[in-house]
C-alpha cells in the first residue's frame, strides 16, 4: 500500500454511482464513483494495490494522481472543480504495476466524468533553483542506491532526493513551478526547515534565505514556458 496524499476522517455520503468499466488493459474491472461530504475540514487521499486504487479528492487532485501532473498547473474546468469531492474505488482481476493503474484512472476519468485535456505552453512566473556562487553546502551520497523516503510539511522538507526533486517539491509551497538549473544530476541528503509565513516571532528562516543558508541554493525569479494541461470539458458523474 503506497499513499499519494494524507487522509483525514470524515463521513461518506453515497452518491450512488456504481458502474462496471469495459475490460480492457486500460480498464478497471470495476469501478465505483460516490460522492464524498467531509465533517471535518478538507479531506483527501489516495492509495494504490496491485489490484486495487482507492482515493477521495476533487477532480483536480484525481487528475494530478492519474496523469502525475503538477495540480496548480491544471487550468480552466468547472466551476466545482475544487469544491466537488468523490470517492473513487477501482478493482482489478489481476495484478498490475502502479502505472498501468494511473493509465485505468485516465480511462476512468475520460469515461465517467466526460473530461477532456490537452497539454499547451504558457509563459508564465517560474523560478529558477540555482547554485551560489560559492557553491553546494550539501555532498552527493555515496550510495545512491539506498532507499530512503521523502518527509515534506508546511516548513519541513527533508529526504533523500536530486535537486530536481527538490524543486518539483519546492512547487506547491512556492505556488508557481520550480525550474532546476543547477546541472546537478546526483541524489542528495536534504533538510530544509523555514517559516511557514513571514512572521517577526518566528525563529526560523524565509523559505528563500533557508535555501541560501542551508543548502547553498537560490531561487531567483523570472518567466518562462510552463506545460499546462487544460480541462476543455468535464461533467459531475452521473447515476447508471
Amino acid at each position: 500500500m503506497r499513499p499519494f496524499l494524507l487522509t483525514s476522517a470524515a463521513c461518506l455520503a453515497i452518491f450512488n454511482i456504481t458502474g462496471v468499466a469495459q475490460t480492457s488493459d486500460s480498464a478497471f474491472d470495476i469501478a465505483t464513483i460516490k460522492r464524498y461530504t467531509p465533517t471535518n475540514g478538507v479531506s483527501a487521499g489516495a492509495y494504490y494495490y496491485p489490484q486495487r486504487f482507492t482515493g477521495v479528492g476533487t477532480l483536480r487532485d484525481f487528475i494530478q494522481i492519474a496523469y502525475d501532473f503538477p495540480a496548480d498547473r491544471v487550468a480552466g474546468g468547472p466551476p466545482w472543480l475544487d469544491s466537488e469531492r468523490f470517492e473513487i474505488d477501482g478493482r482489478t482481476s489481476v495484478k498490475v504495476p502502479p502505472q498501468r493503474l494511473m493509465t485505468m484512472l485516465q480511462s476512468l476519468l475520460t469515461d465517467r466524468f466526460a473530461l477532456h485535456v490537452h497539454r499547451e505552453s504558457r509563459e508564465l512566473p517560474v523560478y529558477d533553483l540555482i547554485t551560489l556562487h560559492n557553491g553546494l553546502k550539501i555532498h552527493p551520497l555515496a550510495d545512491a542506491a539506498k532507499p530512503g523516503g521523502i518527509t515534506s510539511g508546511r516548513s519541513l522538507l527533508r529526504g533523500q532526493m536530486t535537486l530536481a526533486n527538490l524543486a518539483r517539491a519546492l512547487s506547491p509551497t512556492l505556488g508557481r513551478p520550480v525550474i532546476d538549473r543547477t546541472g546537478q544530476t546526483a541524489k542528495f541528503e536534504i533538510k530544509l526547515q523555514w517559516s511557514p509565513d513571514d512572521s517577526p516571532g518566528s525563529t526560523q528562516p524565509s523559505i528563500f534565505t533557508a535555501l541560501q543558508e542551508q543548502l547553498g541554493l537560490k531561487l531567483q525569479s523570472t518567466k518562462g514556458p510552463v506545460d499546462v494541461m487544460v480541462i476543455d470539458h468535464a461533467n459531475k458523474p452521473s447515476a447508471n
